[in-house]
C-alpha cells in the first residue's frame, strides 16, 4: 500500500469513521493497534515477526528496568541498547562491513545472501531506544502492552518517521479524544498538502533532475540548476511525507510535532539543522550530543562532539562512505561557522538584516552542494560534478525546452517552483494552517479545487509520471 494511493485513502476513510464512532479511549487504542497490524501486512510486508520480536523483547527488558536496583539498570540498558543496536548492524550495515574489510585486509568475504532490511527499521529502533533510556532516566512510568504496541507500530510513523518521544505520543494517546471539526479539516488539509507536494511537484521535478544529471556534455550553469532543483525535490519529498503523517495523525486526534520548518530559509547551518527533520536532530541531541558533553566541557570538546553526532547522522542516512562523507563535511562546515559567529558579533539591526540575507543564500547552497553526496554514492563522481559546476559559465544556457519540454511545460516548472517560494516564506512568517484556515470559504474552496485539477493534469495523467517511493523510505 502506498501512501500516494487509492488504497491508502480508503483505508483512512475506513479508519477515520470507525476511530470517530465512539469516544473512549481504550476503545480508540484497539481501532489504532488494528489500524497498524492492517497498514504493516498491506503496506510493509517483510519481516512482520522481526517488529513483533522487537517490540515483545524491548518492552519485557524495560519492564525489568522499572524493577531493578540502580546497577542493575545500566546492565539491563546496555542489553537493550547492544539487542537493538547488534539487529540494526546486522540488516543494514554488514555488507558496508564487509565491504570496509575487504578493503583494508585486501580479502574477499562476501555474504552468503541478500540482506534487506526491513522498511522503517532505523526508525522505529530509534523509538525502542528513546522510551528505553527514557524509562532509565525516571521520565516515564509504567505502560501498558497495549500502549507500547501501539507508540512503537503507530502507522503513520512507521516507515519514515517523524520519531516522536513516548512523552509527547502519550499525551494524546491517553487523553479523552472528541471529534474536532477543525482538527480533523487541518488534518485533511495537511494530508492533501503531502500528496500533493509528492505527486505534483517532487516527483515532477525529480524527472527533470534525472534528465540533467544524465546530460553528458551538461554546462556548469545546467549541473548547478539541477544541485539546486535536486535539493528542492528532497525537501518536497521529506515535507510530503511528514504531513502526510502529521495528517493523518491529526484526523485521529493524535498531535504531532512539525518535522520540518521552512529549512532552506535558515541563516546558518546550525539553524538549517533545528529546522530539518526535527525529530531525527532532536534525537541525536538528546541521546548521542548532550550525553557525550554537548558544549559543557569546552569549544574543543565540543567541536569532537559536533563531528560525532554528525558522522553518525551519515551513517544513519545510508551504509556507504559518501554518507560518512556528507555527515563529516556538515561537521566541519558548522564548526567554521561556529568560530566566525564567536569571532564576529553584529548588533546593528540592519546590518544583521542584510547579513541574515546574505548567509540564507549561502546556507541553501552549501546544503544543496552537499545533498550530491545523496545522489550520487561514489565520492569521485560526487566531486567531480561539483568541480564541473562551476566551469563553462560563458552563457546561462539552462532552459526547461533543453531538457524536451515544451514552453507551456517550462512555464508550469517555473510557477510551480515559484509557487513553492511563495508557500515557504508564508510558513516562515506565520502557521500556514492557521492563516489558510482564516481566508474565507471561497478562497479557500478555490485553492481545494485547483489543487485538485491540478493534481489530476499534471500528476496522475503526466506522460512521465512514475509514483515513487519516498527517499526517506531507504533509511
Amino acid at each position: 500500500m502506498n501512501l500516494i494511493s487509492f488504497q491508502f485513502i480508503g483505508f483512512m476513510m475506513v479508519l477515520f469513521i470507525s476511530y470517530h464512532i465512539f469516544d473512549t479511549p481504550f476503545y480508540h487504542k484497539i481501532i489504532l493497534l488494528l489500524a497498524n497490524i492492517v497498514f504493516y501486512h498491506f503496506f510493509i510486508t517483510n519481516n512482520a515477526f522481526l517488529l513483533i520480536f522487537l517490540i515483545g523483547g524491548s518492552y519485557i527488558l524495560s519492564r525489568l528496568i522499572f524493577e531493578s536496583a540502580r546497577g542493575n539498570k545500566k546492565i539491563l540498558l546496555f542489553i537493550i541498547a547492544l539487542f537493538t543496536l547488534s539487529i540494526l548492524f546486522y540488516y543494514k550495515y554488514l555488507g558496508f562491513f564487509y565491504d570496509c574489510l575487504n578493503s583494508l585486509l585486501k580479502t574477499s568475504f562476501v555474504l552468503r545472501k541478500t540482506i534487506i532490511a526491513p522498511l522503517g527499521l532505523s526508525f522505529y529502533i530509534f523509538k525502542i531506544l528513546s522510551y528505553c533510556i527514557d524509562v532509565y532516566k525516571g521520565k516515564i512510568d509504567k505502560i501498558s502492552f497495549l500502549d507500547y504496541c501501539i507508540y512503537i507500530s503507530f502507522f503513520a510513523q512507521l516507515a519514515s518517521g517523524p520519531i516522536e518521544k513516548y512523552e509527547d505520543f502519550s499525551t494524546s494517546l491517553n487523553k479523552k479524544r472528541t471529534f474536532d471539526y477543525k482538527d480533523c479539516r487541518n488534518g485533511f488539509i495537511l494530508m492533501m498538502m503531502g500528496m500533493f507536494e509528492k505527486m505534483v511537484c517532487s516527483d515532477n521535478l525529480s524527472i527533470v533532475v534525472g534528465k540533467i544529471f544524465a546530460m553528458e556534455d551538461a554546462s556548469g550553469s545546467m549541473i548547478l540548476a539541477g544541485i539546486f532543483l535536486y535539493s528542492l525535490t528532497l525537501y518536497l519529498d521529506f515535507d510530503a511525507y511528514s504531513n502526510i503523517a502529521i495528517g493523518a495523525a491529526k484526523c485521529l486526534m493524535i498531535d504531532t510535532k512539525p518535522n520540518f520548518k521552512t529549512p532552506y530559509l535558515a541563516v546558518s547551518l546550525k539553524d538549517f539543522w533545528d529546522r530539518w527533520h526535527i525529530s531525527l536532530s532532536s534525537w541525536f541531541q538528546e541521546y548521542i550530543y548532550i550525553p557525550l558533553g554537548g558544549s559543557r566541557k569546552g569549544r574543543g570538546r565540543k567541536y569532537l562532539n559536533l563531528i560525532i553526532v554528525f558522522l553518525v547522522s551519515g551513517l544513519w542516512h545510508g551504509a556507504a562512505l559518501n554518507f560518512i562523507l556528507w555527515g563529516f563535511l556538515h561537521a566541519a562546515l558548522q564548526i567554521g561557522e561556529d568560530i566566525l559567529r564567536n569571532a564576529i558579533k553584529i548588533k546593528n539591526r540592519i546590518l544583521l538584516f542584510v547579513t541574515h540575507l546574505f548567509t540564507r543564500c549561502c546556507t541553501f547552497i552549501l546544503v544543496s552542494y552537499l545533498w550530491v553526496f545523496f545522489r550520487i554514492k561514489d565520492g569521485k563522481e560526487a566531486v567531480s560534478l561539483i568541480v564541473k559546476s562551476f566551469s563553462g559559465w560563458k552563457n546561462f544556457d539552462f532552459s526547461f525546452t533543453l531538457l524536451g519540454y515544451n514552453e507551456k511545460e517550462a512555464q508550469f516548472f517555473i510557477l510551480m517552483i515559484l509557487a513553492v517560494v511563495i508557500v515557504e516564506i508564508l510558513r516562515y512568517r506565520t502557521v500556514a494552517l492557521e492563516w489558510f484556515s482564516k481566508r474565507t470559504f471561497l478562497f479557500r474552496w478555490c485553492i481545494y479545487i485547483s489543487m485538485i485539477v491540478i493534481f489530476i493534469l499534471f500528476a496522475a495523467y503526466g506522460t512521465e509520471y512514475d509514483p515513487n517511493y519516498f527517499t526517506y523510505f531507504e533509511f
